[in-house]
């Protein structure tokens, strides 16, 4: 039997002893930080987990020259404090405030598609109606089917997954790979082994930070190009065949 974990979970202590005693469980993880942190929280053997990125049907997105405008800073995902997105809007103030002209892109909503209004959401409502009123574009397209995500992408220039909690293997990270558009994501779980050098990082919940590795992006085509060509060419590198491969070889071991 695979056990294919996609997070941490907390499992009580009865369930961990019962799954650390069992020899006949292949254990494999969407990231080395998760197969990690599973062998810590289970107590496990060292490097007993195995180690499977997620992939991305690249061929479902557009990788074009993006056209001519002012740049769109893009965001995708749900509108948690998790995620991070009030990062991104304060760096996109700090950005405004050092003269640069952009766009912001939001996609996504509190509950996949139902939105519930609660403190985190209104003050990004709030930081969102502060940008709009300094001048900022400010696009909210909410809750995308995931049929028609690849064509929301394509509406932004630059992709920002600001997340504050250690993502094991993000798909938001993945896709914006995979539209061939520069990737930014905070330094947090397994982002790092996601972009593999192919995309820029920053410290979590560190906004001015942001702003400073988004700054030459916005200001600079020949720089998102440059990003954009290392983001599309680690998607290639990543499709789902990669991921069955992987899962594979974890059960010939």
């Amino acid at each position: 039997m695979v056990h294919w974990f996609h997070n941490l979970e907390l499992s009580s202590d009865r369930f961990r002893r019962a799954y650390a005693a069992d020899r006949g469980i292949v254990s494999v993880a969407v990231s080395r930080y998760l197969a990690r942190a599973i062998e810590n929280v289970y107590r496990l053997q060292p490097l007993s987990v195995h180690a499977s990125l997620n992939g991305v049907d690249a061929a479902a997105f557009r990788c074009d020259e993006r056209p001519t405008r002012i740049p769109v800073i893009g965001h995708l995902g749900r509108v948690g404090i998790e995620k991070g997105l009030d990062v991104l809007l304060d760096a996109a103030r700090i950005l405004h405030a050092r003269g640069a002209q952009f766009a912001v892109q939001l996609v996504g909503d509190t509950n996949w598609g139902e939105h519930h209004e609660n403190p985190f959401s209104a003050g990004v409502g709030r930081q969102i109606a502060e940008l709009a009123a300094a001048g900022v574009d400010v696009r909210r397209l909410g809750h995308v089917p995931r049929s028609r995500i690849p064509a929301a992408l394509a509406g932004s220039d630059i992709h920002v997954v600001p997340s504050r909690w250690d993502e094991p293997c993000g798909l938001t990270t993945l896709e914006g790979l995979a539209s061939g558009q520069p990737v930014v994501g905070s330094a947090t779980g397994g982002t790092p082994e996601v972009l593999a050098g192919a995309g820029l990082l920053f410290p979590r919940e560190d906004p001015v930070a942001l702003a400073d590795v988004l700054e030459p992006l916005v200001r600079d085509a020949d720089v998102r190009r440059l990003w954009g060509a290392r983001a599309a060419a680690r998607a290639a590198a990543l499709p789902w065949s990669a991921t069955w491969r992987c899962l594979e070889e974890a059960l010939i071991r």
